[in-house]
């Protein structure tokens, strides 16, 4: 996983600074939805849509992105802490074009 360039003193990420840092690397189960699935998930046929499965992390923020292989995924919700039990993190993401 990644996440934006550290932030400065003020806690702000410049703008100009658009730079990636990798965060942690973890084990991931990684399904791309099929093209039906899509459709009922969004209605957009032009992206490609993912469920991710990773262990439970209390770091894993909205606002970071996934590398697969050579794939760049950006997790567009909130991690969801499958079934409460704090054991999978579930993130839904799309595929950076």
């Amino acid at each position: 996983m990644q996440q934006l360039h550290q932030p400065n003193s003020y806690g702000e990420v410049e703008e100009s600074d658009n730079t990636w840092v990798n965060h942690v690397t973890v084990w991931a189960d990684v399904k791309f939805l099929q093209g039906r699935e899509l459709f009922q998930a969004s209605q957009v046929h032009n992206e490609v849509t993912a469920k991710i499965l990773i262990r439970y992390r209390k770091d894993v923020e909205p606002n970071m992105r996934v590398r697969y292989l050579n794939r760049t995924l950006d997790i567009v919700s909130p991690p969801i802490n499958v079934n409460e039990q704090n054991r999978y993190l579930e993130l839904t993401c799309k595929e950076v074009i």
